[in-house]
């Protein structure tokens, strides 16, 4: 399938790019060959658009990295045909998408050959490489550990291995080996991932891409077939756990978060240590502060607002754990975030 219409522009550079890495794939073993190859580049346009080629580009673009999603908590990137294959982790989650064609997923525990209708994802920390030559469209989203948090369990809630492999990424376990989806009814999915795509290349608000990938695991929890991994003991009551502590922040105790859970305090006290390395208090003053520096990079509240919804009745009390959690007050936090640059450059 080709890229859509609204993506003519896109289209042209990337094919253009993929037959740069395409001839470099073939070169690359030759010495003659490759070094010939090196002086045939249009340098401008490589280093423009970003290629990886190795021995000629420095560096790879930010998307394999940890800078990459330094404004947005989620986003697209088109994962050309042919583009070297570079062994890599992140602390964000990274879904690869084949929309059609192939494309080969190589991690410690082997090689993965994943077909149009699969979605692989990937969870922080676990070093993999991804290669593709069959001229098929590969879409990786991609996605914070903060975007779970804020946005995916507030809408999923259910029981499910999709849940359970999320909720060990948000308690800060992230599980060992990916979680492979396939989805039966492809058409949908690849239009959204393809928007989705498009409103990256387009520098979308934020708010957009967020909303988008919301749709898109919405159709994974109602389409897709998951090859389950081992979970670890107690993964739902944690995403139970984590989901009230995100709803009911503000006012939360560990008494009150036991009795809805029809457990002892003692036995949710254990169950948060193991699974977060936290106490209840050090896990329920992480999510709050976190939310207090959404709420001063991204809104014009007042603090002393800002303290009441984060549970905080008296401002000094906020002032205080605000400071020692940051190392900065919230009025230099939110003159640090207004000062900063919010426009993403994606670097395809």
């Amino acid at each position: 399938m080709p890229l859509p219409l609204d993506l003519a522009d896109y289209e042209q550079t990337a094919s253009r790019m993929t037959a740069i890495l395409k001839e470099y794939h073939r070169v690359k073993d030759n010495p003659t060959e490759l070094r010939n190859f090196y002086r045939s580049l249009d340098r401008d346009f490589v280093l423009g658009s970003s290629i990886y080629i190795p021995g000629y580009t420095k560096e790879v673009p930010s998307y394999l990295d940890d800078t990459f999603l330094r404004h947005n908590q989620a986003a697209a990137v088109h994962h050309l045909n042919y583009w070297p294959m570079y062994t890599h982790a992140h602390s964000f989650v990274e879904m690869i998408y084949t929309g059609s064609g192939s494309c080969h997923n190589i991690a410690d525990d082997g090689v993965l050959n994943l077909t149009a209708g699969d979605l692989l994802i990937i969870p922080p920390n676990l070093r993999h490489a991804v290669f593709a030559n069959s001229g098929g469209v590969i879409i990786n989203l991609i996605f914070t550990v903060d975007y779970l948090r804020n946005h995916y369990s507030a809408v999923f809630r259910q029981n499910c291995p999709i849940n359970d492999f999320f909720a060990d990424i948000m308690m800060g376990k992230p599980p060992t080996k990916c979680l492979l989806c396939h989805v039966a009814d492809n058409a949908p999915f690849y239009n959204l991932a393809e928007l989705m795509l498009s409103e990256s290349l387009h520098r979308a608000n934020s708010d957009i891409l967020n909303d988008l990938l919301i749709l898109i695991f919405r159709l994974i929890h109602r389409e897709a077939q998951v090859s389950t991994p081992g979970n670890v003991l107690g993964s739902r009551t944690m995403y139970d756990i984590f989901h009230i502590l995100q709803e009911d922040f503000s006012h939360i105790t560990l008494q009150m978060l036991s009795e809805r859970l029809h457990f002892s305090p003692d036995y949710i006290g254990r169950l948060i240590k193991s699974a977060t390395g936290k106490t209840f208090s050090d896990l329920l003053l992480e999510i709050r502060m976190k939310h207090a520096c959404f709420l001063l990079g991204r809104s014009n509240l007042p603090v002393r607002e800002i303290a009441i919804q984060c549970g905080y009745a008296y401002s000094d009390q906020f002032y205080k754990r605000f400071k020692v959690y940051t190392g900065v007050t919230p009025a230099e936090y939110r003159a640090r975030e207004r000062s900063a640059e919010w426009q993403t450059d994606f670097d395809i």
